[in-house]
This record gives structure tokens, C-alpha cells and sequence, in this order.
């Protein structure tokens, strides 16, 4: 797709009945983004950046991993105050203070950084979380700044479950200034589960997958209902005018600011009808982008290149 510097990932999905996941404390890898710096083919493990966007044992996640960028022969030294040519997400030293791991995989030191959701989202029982009902998911990535030559620590990262925002972290380093240029550009696919591979069969399905530099308008309350009053109507184009190119009072698209983006989605929510705007509806079969079903099978393990 396009290079971006802000991109957001949606999808419907659900999970067979019996999904277990990895039954490990990491995996199984879902969707990757990757960027301008990298070819059509690269393995996303050993990259200049990788985002991640799945879920660990029912809890939502989120993560990044930068191996190319990790400065092999100064592994465990502090180079935040010494170079922009490091990793960012572990091996040789922290910005932002997030957690961080380095280890060890083919004689070459990976490195990574997970954000989690507080709770588990797909849960095993029949309720508002079940794994076997249809939630709407969307991700977000906007690269942090450059200033002076140097990455500045004000990324973003954020994950919405059927409307609901639950994870948010905007102090996040992406890339250093050694990466001025780098842009989300390619989408991957990828469901891997590593060690042994997928302990069962199990299967998830996902629909209306799509790839946007603006928030999408569907799932939870309706972001165009600037008043809160669980309605879209003429009193929040009031709010809108208002705050237009002065403050964020009308900000549906969590970009900071009240624009004519957040005028679009307030058109698109209005219709008259209290609450219309706030269901979350089954998804249509092959809607949109695409609708795919992926299996992962017991004992079969692919090659993570």
C-alpha cells in the first residue's frame, strides 16, 4: 500500500470453538507490518521494523521488533545517549522505557518490545468476550518524530475491541534518526506459532480486513457523538463548528485535532436514528477486502524466515 507514517489495520474476526492458540507465553503471530525499507519478501523477524498486531492466550496484543537496526557487537550496552544507529526495541539500550527483550536465534541477537491489553478479550465461555462471536478490531501505528537528527520518543500505538479503545500508548520510539525516511508500506498475513508448531487444529476467520490512514467509522460508540449523548445529530455539527481548527472538542479520528476528516465521519454517523450508529452488525461474507478462513494444524510447523 502506500507509504504512510500513520496507518490503521480493521478486521472482524472470530476463533473456532476450540482454539487454544500457542499454549505458550508469546504467538501465534497474525498480521505484520512492515515497511519502506524492506524488499516484497523480507522475513518479518529480521527487519529495520516490524509491527505486530494478535493476541496472546486471549489477551490482545501488540508489539514491534527492529533486528537490522540492532548493533551486533554492542549487545546489552546503553547506546540511547551515543547514536541513532541501535535497535529500538531491545539489545542496545531503552528510550522509552517500555520493556524489552534480546535473544539469542540463529547466532543473531532478535530483539522486541509487546504492548498488552489489561484483561482477556477471547474468552473461552459463551458472553460479551466469547472467541467464537464476531469482534471488530482495529490497530494503529503512527511513527514517532524526528527532531535534530534524532527519534523522538512520541510515537503511537492503540488497539480498539469492538469499539472500545484498550491499549493506548503515544510516548512510544519507532525508529531513530539512522531511519528518517522509513514508512509502513506493506501488509502481511502470517499466522506462525513457533517451537513445536500449533498444539491442536484450530481455526480463526477473518472478514472486512482493511488497510487506512484514518480511523475507521464502524464499531462501539459512535465517534462522531461529540456530546456524548448516544446520538448524532445537529448539536454535535454545533460542537464541530465550534471546535473546528481550534481545539480537539470534535475530534472523531483520535488524530488531535477537529478537522474536516472529523466533519466525514460525522456525516457518515448521522442519520436520525439515536443510537443507529452505535452497533456493531454481523460483517458481510467477502465484504470489502477480503474474507479468509486460516487454519493452523497440529504438528506442522512452517519456517519463520
Amino acid at each position: 500500500f502506500q507509504d504512510t507514517e500513520t496507518v490503521f489495520v480493521s478486521y472482524y474476526v472470530k476463533y473456532s470453538s476450540n482454539w487454544e492458540g500457542s499454549n505458550l507465553a508469546f504467538h501465534p503471530h497474525e498480521f505484520q507490518l512492515l515497511t519502506n525499507l524492506e524488499s516484497n519478501w523480507a522475513g518479518p523477524a529480521e527487519t529495520r521494523l516490524t509491527a505486530y498486531i494478535e493476541h496472546n492466550e486471549g489477551v490482545p496484543v501488540l508489539a514491534i521488533q527492529d533486528t537490522l537496526n540492532v548493533d551486533q557487537s554492542q549487545i546489552g550496552v546503553d547506546l540511547t545517549n551515543i547514536t541513532e544507529n541501535r535497535g529500538v526495541a531491545g539489545c542496545n539500550g531503552n528510550t522509552d522505557g517500555y520493556s524489552d527483550t534480546c535473544y539469542s536465534f540463529g547466532g543473531t541477537n532478535r530483539n522486541g518490545k509487546i504492548w498488552r491489553a489489561e484483561q482477556i478479550y477471547f474468552s473461552d465461555d459463551p458472553g460479551p468476550t466469547y472467541k467464537n462471536d464476531w469482534h471488530f478490531i482495529e490497530a494503529q501505528f503512527a511513527l514517532n518524530s524526528i527532531a535534530q537528527g534524532k527519534g523522538v520518543p512520541d510515537g503511537v500505538l492503540r488497539m480498539w475491541y469492538d469499539g472500545d479503545l484498550i491499549i493506548d500508548y503515544q510516548d512510544v520510539l519507532f525508529r531513530t534518526g539512522e531511519n528518517p525516511n522509513m514508512k509502513f508500506n506493506q501488509l502481511l498475513i502470517a499466522p506462525y506459532i513457533g517451537g513445536s508448531g500449533s498444539p491442536i487444529d484450530q481455526t480463526f476467520w477473518v472478514d472486512e480486513l482493511t488497510i487506512s490512514t484514518t480511523k475507521s467509522a464502524i464499531g462501539g460508540a459512535a465517534e462522531a457523538d461529540f456530546d456524548g449523548d448516544g446520538n448524532v445529530d445537529g448539536a454535535d455539527l454545533t460542537i464541530w463548528e465550534g471546535a473546528y481548527g481550534l481545539s480537539n472538542a470534535a475530534d472523531a479520528d483520535d488524530d488531535g485535532d477537529s478537522d474536516g476528516a472529523d466533519f466525514l465521519m460525522w456525516q457518515r454517523q448521522f442519520d436520525g436514528n439515536p443510537g443507529a450508529a452505535s452497533s456493531i452488525p454481523e460483517p458481510a461474507s467477502g465484504a470489502f477486502f477480503v474474507l479468509a478462513a486460516i487454519s493452523l494444524l497440529a504438528g506442522r510447523r512452517r519456517s519463520h524466515r
